[in-house]
């Protein structure tokens, strides 16, 4: 048994998730370097290829530019200039995911088939999903199933969350899989499965805790994946409770972070908007809290306070 194949079963067995990419990207570094020592340098070139998996960006907002070292859905991580023997400079890209042909892509597709760890199962799974050069990579039933690992993982992470602790950044991997899963829906057409995270999506914000530290971004940000899908959601949930959830989080927020409370408030307008509902209170509301900004920045001396005046007064005359 090889160094690599001792080190899947290991990541198979272990409990590691997206707080412990760095350790794992450590550890296929010792597998490449023992795989070198013992002269296995093809092996090794695969455990590299593994390890460039959890370093690979990956982002439904990332559109093709091989140029840029993008190609759909994936980029990288490191970026700078390579200097040639001419003295010219040509971009960097680490890893280049433009390089990799349908070989990789099958590779990560056995890897996402065979792997037992949720995180690595989704992480390559992702690969495949955006590489689209495998033809399980196009099957309905294949990105039903990746949609489905993605939010059960989304569901761990907010379980974790809920430990709290000032180094618990599980709230942010939690959104970011959920999201992620959101994106394989939609584009896969999986209406059953955009249903679930929908009504999963609204009932975890309208329980979401306000008052609990450092949280109420996620807050914000549930009600923005709401909106960004209105079209599905607005037959299945309430958005008036999203809204009315969202000012009780303005008026928390209010109280030791103002400009928290106005990117709630502008959720709440774009919100509005596209239900067609006036915001007349809701511009009435920010412009207060400009106000706030101006009254704060004028007892610190801060010239600040006339561009937040002006701003108050400009919304003011909106109304």
């Amino acid at each position: 048994m090889t160094a690599l194949e001792k080190y899947i079963i290991r990541l198979d067995e272990s409990s590691y998730d997206c707080e412990d990419v760095h350790i794992i990207n450590s550890e296929f570094q010792q597998v490449c370097k023992q795989l070198y020592e013992e002269g296995k340098e093809e092996i090794a070139a695969i455990a590299d290829i593994d390890r460039q998996v959890f370093s690979v960006q990956k982002s439904f907002k990332k559109k093709p530019d091989n140029e840029k070292g993008i190609i759909n859905g994936l980029s990288w991580q490191m970026s700078g200039t390579q200097t040639l023997e001419g003295g010219s400079q040509v971009p960097l890209y680490w890893p280049d995911v433009t390089k990799y042909t349908r070989q990789e892509f099958e590779y990560f597709e056995k890897r996402y088939n065979e792997c037992k760890n949720l995180y690595a199962k989704t992480e390559y799974g992702l690969m495949v999903y955006f590489g689209e050069k495998t033809d399980t990579s196009k099957h309905h039933n294949f990105k039903r199933q990746l949609c489905n690992e993605l939010f059960q993982l989304s569901k761990e992470y907010h379980s974790k969350a809920e430990k709290g602790g000032k180094k618990n950044h599980y709230e942010l991997h939690f959104f970011q899989s959920l999201r992620m899963a959101f994106g394989v829906a939609e584009k896969s057409n999986l209406k059953p499965e955009l249903t679930i995270l929908i009504n999963y999506t609204y009932r975890t914000h309208q329980d979401w805790d306000i008052t609990q530290d450092d949280s109420l971004r996620i807050l914000l940000d549930l009600s923005g994946l709401l909106s960004d899908y209105f079209s599905s959601s607005n037959s299945l949930i309430d958005f008036q409770k999203v809204v009315d959830k969202n000012l009780e989080g303005a008026k928390e927020l209010e109280k030791t972070y103002v400009w928290g409370a106005m990117y709630a408030i502008d959720r709440n307008i774009a919100i509005e908007q596209k239900r067609n509902k006036p915001v007349t209170d809701l511009l009435n509301y920010k412009a207060k809290l400009y106000e706030k900004l101006a009254t704060d920045a004028e007892s610190k001396a801060n010239l600040a306070c006339v561009s937040f005046a002006e701003n108050a007064l400009r919304i003011y005359q909106q109304i």
